[in-house]
């Protein structure tokens, strides 16, 4: 639609003659005649009084007309300026939406990210103590109480110590996430307890975050949806 069919359908809408709003707006009938028909541009001030005569919403104007069309009425400034704020507040929208798009992409690259880390085995080692050492005993003496007893050979103190050891075995097993070595030393209030390794067992952990993969995803999408808007929005009327 241009200016002139636009000025044409008020003055039907009110119902009202060229020559009565010519004289309202104190111009000839002669120019309204051409400023309807499209052969003349009104100047600002022809505008304006135009405008407060049909009492025209300019952003209702604006929508309505074409783009060639405002190209050429670019020297009345009321309707400069409504295009200009229209063009100022696409582009305010398209740069939120372009933010909303990059805080969505973001996030569905650190979910994916968070999603696909590869599985990976956990080390475990087992470390087990006999029990409580006296403080003058070697930290491997309680090795004594499972030789075979035809090693000792009938010597009656080993005998001896191996039948007290016995009555001290109090066997305790520690699982640790940390290599601790071929075996450590526990200072308790009795005295102290050497645990020695006893075995590695490797555990598969069990990743539950898989399923970020699916609003990984959804927010690549609504990310990349956002800055094809955002686009499109910018170059909308």
């Amino acid at each position: 639609m241009n200016l002139g069919e636009y000025l044409k359908n008020c003055r039907e809408t009110y119902k009202r003659t060229q020559p009565d709003v010519a004289k309202e707006a104190e111009i000839e009938q002669s120019y309204l005649s051409k400023l309807e028909s499209g052969k003349s541009i009104p100047s600002n001030e022809v505008f304006n009084k135009l405008v407060t005569v049909y009492e025209i919403d300019l952003e209702d104007l604006v929508a309505k007309l074409s783009d060639q069309e405002i190209k050429k009425l670019d020297e009345i400034k009321a309707i400069n300026k409504v295009v200009s704020q229209r063009k100022k507040g696409r582009l305010d929208t398209a740069k939120n939406i372009s933010i909303a798009g990059l805080v969505m992409l973001t996030i569905g690259v650190g979910l994916l990210c968070f999603s696909i880390l590869p599985d990976r085995s956990q080390s475990q080692y087992s470390y087990r103590s006999e029990g409580v050492l006296k403080k003058d005993e070697e930290l491997r003496a309680f090795e004594l109480v499972y030789r075979d007893l035809q090693q000792l050979n009938d010597d009656e103190r080993l005998l001896t110590k191996r039948g007290e050891l016995l009555s001290r075995l109090e066997q305790q097993d520690v699982l640790s996430e940390s290599f601790k070595g071929e075996g450590y030393v526990v200072n308790t209030p009795e005295g102290r307890r050497f645990f020695k390794l006893i075995g590695k067992h490797e555990s598969k952990r069990d990743y539950w975050n898989r399923w970020f993969i699916v609003p990984s995803f959804m927010f690549l999408v609504a990310g990349a949806g956002c800055f094809f808007l955002s686009r499109r929005w910018s170059k909308s009327n």
